[in-house]
């Protein structure tokens, strides 16, 4: 989850997720991001108020550094601090939540042509090269289970 720098949540490891429920929410607003994003609270009594929506990763960063709420998004940004981020902490959602999932669809079932093969042995290589921890927000004990095949 991403915290304005100066929240008073943002020194500790991590948060409970209804803790998040009780926040205003800054949502990344695509097609299915939306509700993969607000799914985990349909178990609670309580549901965070979306109080700002987008379509931008920048944007909720930058929303969320300018004291708009707080944010979950699905994927840590690969490219280095921008100016806005500057203004805001990562922490992992402590609760145990489904870690999600990549699929790569194709039409061949498993008559796969070799560029297929190359390029879903090539996506899973990017994400074990470049470790849990660059692209997600989690837990040491947690990590593992992001790399799943």
């Amino acid at each position: 989850m991403n915290l304005r720098a100066d929240d008073r949540k943002a020194a500790l490891a991590g948060l409970a997720q209804v803790e998040l429920a009780e926040r205003p929410l800054v949502l990344l607003d695509l097609r299915q991001t939306s509700t993969f994003l607000l799914m985990p609270f349909d178990g609670l009594s309580q549901r965070p108020q979306v109080t700002f929506r987008t379509r931008s990763y920048e944007t909720v960063r930058a929303a969320v550094a300018a004291g708009f709420g707080a944010s979950i998004l699905n994927m840590r940004p690969l490219a280095r601090v921008t100016a806005e981020e500057k203004g805001l902490v990562r922490r992992p959602i402590l609760d145990d939540l489904p870690a999600p999932t990549l699929i790569v669809v194709d039409i061949y079932g498993r008559q796969k042509p070799s560029f297929v093969k190359g390029l879903t042995e090539t996506i899973a290589a990017f994400f074990r090269d470049l470790g849990p921890s660059r692209f997600a927000v989690t837990t040491r004990e947690r990590e593992a289970q992001l790399l799943a095949r």
